[in-house]
């Protein structure tokens, strides 16, 4: 089974704390994927895709 961590971002710039449940999620399996939810997420997703340890990053992308 996949884990999914729910990416957490504000003013296209990813929070923190959203790397550290990516690192947690990593102690139970190797790689996760990662959702993100918002608007304008191009800058979030190729930060998220650079991390370590994510094998996907689902996106949905609505207009504001």
């Amino acid at each position: 089974m996949n884990i999914l961590v729910i990416a957490e971002h504000q003013h296209q710039k990813l929070n923190p704390l959203t790397v550290n449940c990516i690192e947690a999620a990593s102690k139970f399996r190797d790689i996760c994927d990662v959702l993100l939810i918002g608007s304008k997420l191009n800058d979030v997703l190729t930060e998220v895709s650079s991390l370590p340890r994510v094998n996907k990053c689902l996106a949905i992308d609505a207009p504001e």
